[in-house]
């Protein structure tokens, strides 16, 4: 598994395909009953979550525009490790 800077913060993502599950918003302050009602909506990765627009995550039960807001704000965070992952890929193929 690749971390964050190389020396600690794992990220759990899935290590073939660098896929993000959606419960690890629960490290960044969101719930897990709405990590359930996202899951219910059809977003299960944090991708999924990033790609959705405003409008549409805020059509679940539940969520309002400052819920959503800190949701796409907690998904950043996941994504920033998602991209050290991924330039680490891409450094590393550069070397061979």
């Amino acid at each position: 598994m690749v971390t964050e800077n190389g020396k600690g913060g794992e990220y759990d993502s899935d290590d073939d395909t660098g896929i993000q599950e959606i419960d690890q918003l629960q490290n960044h302050g969101i719930g897990a009953a709405d990590i359930n009602k996202l899951k219910a909506a059809g977003y299960f990765t944090i991708a999924s979550c990033l790609s959705a627009t405003r409008k549409n995550l805020a059509k679940i039960k539940g969520f309002s525009e400052q819920k959503v807001e800190k949701l796409k704000e907690a998904a950043a965070k996941c994504a920033v490790g998602l991209f050290s992952v991924f330039l680490s890929i891409c450094q590393y193929q550069f070397k061979i």
